[in-house]
């Protein structure tokens, strides 16, 4: 079992490492990340003209041009974080960071467990990705974000 793990964590590590732009590297964390942090859902954020942060890729959904309820909160909710302490480590967060309108909207959106992990370049923030699931994240898990943020 441990070496099945350790198998598709290498995979995933030299995958990411390889990744030949930064969409690329999207997908592959929304996409293919699941299988070592066994996140329900994973939402990446990534630069655009102008190097706004738009969305990018969200695990399970095929990009969209067009806004959905879901995404123009999600949306909301990148922009207080990165605006409120610009994220340069990655770190679990609750909806009690948020301010009330959008907490309201965690319930709806996602379960109890999120996870925002800066995608960073040249000591700059160039993307995020927010990971959400319904169970506390475990030391092994922190220690597994922190080590692909490094990538």
């Amino acid at each position: 079992m441990a070496e099945s793990v350790l198998s598709v964590l290498l995979t995933l590590n030299q995958r990411l490492i390889q990744a030949e732009s930064l969409q690329e590297l999207g997908f592959i964390i929304a996409n293919d990340s699941w299988q070592v942090l066994k996140f329900r859902q994973a939402a990446v954020y990534l630069p655009v003209a102008g190097g706004r942060l738009k969305l990018s890729a969200v695990t399970g959904l095929t990009p969209t041009k067009e806004a959905t309820p879901f995404t123009l909160w999600l949306d909301r909710v990148q922009r207080h974080l990165l605006k409120k302490e610009g994220i340069v480590s990655a770190k679990p967060f609750t909806k009690g960071e948020l301010p009330q309108d959008l907490a309201d909207g965690w319930g709806e959106w996602w379960p109890e467990f999120a996870y925002i992990v800066p995608i960073r370049r040249a000591e700059k923030t160039v993307g995020v990705v927010f990971l959400v699931r319904e169970v506390a994240w475990t030391e092994t898990d922190q220690q597994l974000i922190l080590h692909l943020a490094e990538q």
